[in-house]
């Protein structure tokens, strides 16, 4: 079983910025935040995660920067229809191709718009299983979608 890493000093949530959020919200979003602490070997992660706002299937909204404890670093990316979609789901919406549905629910207005509310989990498997992860960065590519990121695990 994994250890559960949740982002909660980051209050329950880590929601970086896109343009939609940028044209439409008076709050700011970081762009990025670095330095989320692994500090461990291990052979996979896991995102629980999801966006707001829509962007058109196959556009990186974001990236995961793996730094290993050698000073190697890799390149998780976060592509708009395939690791996730808009939190807001219309019930004709289309799966994603390379995550899976975590949570599906609803509240008063995703009822009122006839729509779900559901967040993503992505696995993603170290190429380097014998080398520490010291850290994760988490960086927005300012798409029109705004990636947030729940919690992290890792295997």
């Amino acid at each position: 079983t994994g250890v559960i890493i949740l982002v909660g000093r980051f209050y329950g949530i880590v929601q970086l910025s896109g343009r939609s959020a940028v044209d439409q919200l008076s709050v700011r979003f970081p762009n990025e935040v670095k330095d989320i602490k692994i500090d461990r070997l291990c052979e996979q992660l896991h995102f629980l995660h999801a966006a707001g706002w829509v962007s058109a299937d196959g556009t990186k909204v974001g990236f995961f920067r793996v730094h290993y404890q050698d000073g190697k670093t890799e390149d998780i990316p976060i592509i708009y229809g395939t690791h996730v979609r808009d939190w807001w789901a219309a019930p004709d919406a289309r799966p994603v191709t390379a995550s899976e549905v975590a949570w599906k629910g609803s509240n008063r207005a995703s009822t009122a718009s006839r729509m779900s509310l559901q967040v993503y989990k992505t696995t993603w498997k170290n190429s380097r299983p014998d080398a520490a992860i010291a850290s994760l960065d988490y960086v927005s590519t300012m798409s029109p979608s705004a990636p947030f990121l729940l919690a992290l695990t890792t295997e």
